[in-house]
């Protein structure tokens, strides 16, 4: 689902079940992601990411849902000279796999792009 709620203001929701046949290692899942932009002028927005993915296990009459990941990204993009020049600063929170460990994470970015 897409909506225009002003002008300078979009938000967006999908639901998405993904099934694996064969499923050896039970990654049948249901994810839900909701994103929002908002422009402040043509040159500057904000943009919100959030995700889910639940594992779904259980019969039909009575599923059980088990929260596997949840992550949020933050983002700013201002083009001070555009389309020459800009600058972002992102954020991002969630899980990473490093080897067998699930470890949560933060992280903060930026970029600087100037064209001469």
């Amino acid at each position: 689902m897409d909506w225009t709620i002003t002008d300078a203001l979009t938000a967006a929701y999908d639901l998405k079940r993904v099934w694996f046949d064969p499923d050896p290692h039970d990654r049948s899942s249901w994810v839900h992601f909701v994103r929002a932009t908002y422009y402040v002028n043509k040159d500057m927005f904000f943009k919100v990411f959030y995700q889910t993915r639940y594992d779904v296990t259980g019969s039909l009459a009575s599923p059980m849902f088990e929260l596997e990941r949840e992550t949020i990204q933050l983002l700013y993009v201002w083009r001070f000279f555009p389309p020459f020049g800009s600058l972002q600063l992102a954020y991002q929170e969630g899980p990473a796999q490093f080897d067998d460990e699930l470890v949560n994470y933060r992280t903060l970015f930026t970029k600087l792009s100037w064209v001469f």
